[in-house]
């Protein structure tokens, strides 16, 4: 766990021991998005 927190963000290890502590409830899961049409644009 210590080389995960010491990974950067949007790495593997990273995205690993974020998953584990959402899972053990220490974090809090990512909001949800909603798909409308604000959100489809910024992808042009």
């Amino acid at each position: 766990m210590e080389k995960a927190l010491q990974a950067k963000e949007g790495a593997l290890g990273y995205a690993i021991l974020r998953d584990q502590l959402i899972q053990r409830d220490v974090l809090l899961d990512d909001p949800i998005v909603e798909s409308d049409d604000d959100y489809w644009d910024q992808f042009k």
